[in-house]
């Protein structure tokens, strides 16, 4: 089984480039302690096989918040965002400012066709590895 250190390194490194900050493992570990009840065997299961793996946590993420959205998935990189979205360093990936409205659509575009492809690969992984 991974453990949560483990888990938050490899949800991080799937949303964000840069070195994850201690404080916020033991941050994550607390609050993952304080605000998850007891997760069943199967959604324990699909955790650890998604960080020993190595998966895309973000396309099966996409894939299980659409059919439940409050799963165990989402609500473990709520807690993460929750963590690091008040962080100065994290502020340019929470909030973009185009001047360029061309440039604010072509982004718009762009983040559309991301999450179609997303969400094709989610579903891909739920199926490959059997994780739904």
């Amino acid at each position: 089984m991974a453990t949560l250190p483990e888990e938050v390194r490899h949800f991080h490194d799937t949303f964000f480039a840069r070195t994850l900050d201690q404080s916020v493992i033991d941050r994550y570990v607390a609050a993952h302690q304080h605000c998850l009840p007891a997760a069943n065997d199967r959604a324990l299961a699909t955790i650890d096989t998604i960080v020993s793996s190595a998966l895309d946590a973000e396309a099966i993420e996409l894939v299980f918040r659409l059919r439940r959205p409050d799963n165990v998935l989402t609500r473990k990189i709520q807690i993460l965002f929750y963590l690091v979205e008040v962080r100065a360093q994290y502020y340019d990936d929470f909030l973009r400012d185009p001047r360029d409205r061309g440039q604010a659509l072509r982004g718009l575009l762009g983040s559309g066709l991301s999450t179609v492809l997303k969400y094709l690969k989610g579903r891909y992984l739920i199926w490959r590895f059997d994780l739904a």
